[in-house]
């Protein structure tokens, strides 16, 4: 008798009744069972329930919440009914591989104890038709040392680390507080990077898990305000980690600082950028940019550049309103001058 996974599978869900049941069954047909599965619906209005009732199984939870409790406490509602040693949460728009539990089980058992496991993952670009591979920087399965091999390469945006990814030793992750509530945005990586950054890491290189990208993301929700000033408060909790580990070497500490500011330098520019593809007024990126620009250290080519695009835009906008109000009103003047005759 092959014994089921230590691994828990938490997928919280809200009206995405086809993609969550597809997820579902690929857990479900696992290579090695996965010791519980839990979904955990946030009040959906279509047949999410009715597909995930349909899929009935021993080791299947499907938790109904009602009122809607919103996306980060759906998250905790899957961790508080966890049973397992370890636990990852799976968006149900993204997608693993049939042997992700297995793989899972037999690295942990290079790596004893382990309090989160990094499973590499894809990106995989909905909106563009492109794959990212996301190559790996380092090969070996095991324990790994996140801030030297790690943290680098996820601050230099060379490796890219999904949610799906990330598996949690369970005591550590509750003995953290869960899923941190105060990261609207970004509450996966501050929820995973101080337990990388503290405890005993390990890796998986090769590919098992795909993280979509597409328009219906709930991340492509937020404003242009909360995206930059979660990425900055992430930025800080990296170097209040790193100045808290006394262990890591000064150049190691310095390099990660530069690539902290280099990090933040670039997401700011993806999301201004991206924000204005979405539609967002060119008046709220520019206060935006100006704003930011001022107190965060975004010295370079990519702010300047963006900087010397949207302040124009702005500056006509404002320089134009005293005119587009006289052309009004010299019409409206005419138009009295008219009705008179």
């Amino acid at each position: 008798m092959v014994l089921p996974s230590r691994l828990t599978i938490g997928i919280p869900t809200l009206n995405r009744a086809d993609l969550v049941a597809k997820l579902v069954q690929v857990c479900l047909s696992q290579t090695l069972v996965p010791y519980e599965i839990i979904v955990s619906d946030d009040a959906s209005d279509d047949t999410t329930l009715a597909n995930l009732d349909a899929l009935a199984h021993p080791r299947l939870k499907i938790l109904k919440q009602h009122p809607r409790l919103g996306m980060i406490a759906n998250w905790n509602a899957c961790l508080d009914s966890c049973t397992s040693e370890y636990f990852v949460l799976i968006s149900d728009d993204d997608m693993i591989c049939q042997d992700f539990a297995e793989q899972v089980e037999a690295t942990l058992a290079k790596a004893p104890g382990a309090d989160l496991l990094i499973v590499r993952g894809r990106i995989v670009d909905r909106l563009t038709g492109e794959t990212n591979t996301n190559h790996p920087p380092i090969m070996a399965a095991g324990s790994a040392d996140f801030v030297r091999d790690i943290l680098p390469a996820w601050l230099d945006c060379s490796f890219v680390l999904p949610f799906a990814s990330m598996v949690f030793k369970v005591a550590a992750l509750r003995a953290a507080g869960g899923f941190v509530t105060n990261f609207p945005y970004a509450s996966d990586a501050a929820t995973w990077l101080p337990i990388a950054m503290r405890g005993h890491c390990a890796f998986f290189p090769e590919a098992k898990v795909d993280c979509i990208v597409h328009e219906g993301m709930a991340t492509r929700t937020f404003n242009v305000e909360t995206l930059i000033e979660d990425i900055v408060k992430l930025m800080a909790l990296v170097n209040t980690e790193v100045k808290a580990k006394s262990a890591i070497p000064s150049e190691l500490a310095g390099k990660i600082q530069k690539l902290s500011r280099i990090y933040l330098r670039r997401t700011f520019g993806h999301v201004m950028i991206t924000s204005a593809r979405r539609g967002v007024g060119k008046g709220k990126l520019l206060r935006a940019w100006l704003h930011y620009a001022a107190k965060l250290p975004l010295y370079g080519v990519g702010a300047l550049s963006l900087g010397a695009v949207l302040v124009p835009l702005g500056s006509i906008q404002i320089i134009g309103w005293p005119y587009r109000k006289w052309v009004n009103l010299r019409r409206y003047s005419n138009r009295v001058r008219r009705d008179e005759r």
